[in-house]
């Protein structure tokens, strides 16, 4: 049985929340603020096919389950794994005594 001391806590993840639109004058365009909150280091593993069909009753999206020690204790918008610029977004958030776990899913803003 794979314990909590068992996983390697290797890969960086960093959370982003996304404020308000603002309208910039000197482009004319809405711009969004982007704020880092928090980068946490965590154990990041590939939702399978089946359980992606169990969970979700469909295969649509690339879903990572990413366990962390640390709480997440912080309002985000999305997040990001190690280098890739890929954005991911929550679906699932499980508490136990040792780890907290979130299952993510790719978001179509990337």
């Amino acid at each position: 049985m794979l314990t909590v001391f068992d996983m390697r806590f290797d890969t960086q993840i960093t959370f982003y929340l996304k404020g308000n639109d603002k309208y910039n004058f000197e482009t004319g365009k809405h711009e969004s603020q982007l704020k880092e909150v928090a980068t946490l280091w965590g154990n990041v593993t590939e939702n399978t096919t089946e359980r992606n069909m169990q969970t979700f009753g469909k295969y649509d999206k690339q879903a990572k389950i990413i366990r962390l020690i640390d709480n997440i204790d912080f309002n985000w918008s999305y997040l990001t794994i190690g280098l890739s610029s890929t954005q991911y977004t929550m679906l699932y958030k499980l508490h136990s005594l040792k780890t907290n776990s979130i299952l993510v899913g790719e978001t179509n803003d990337s």
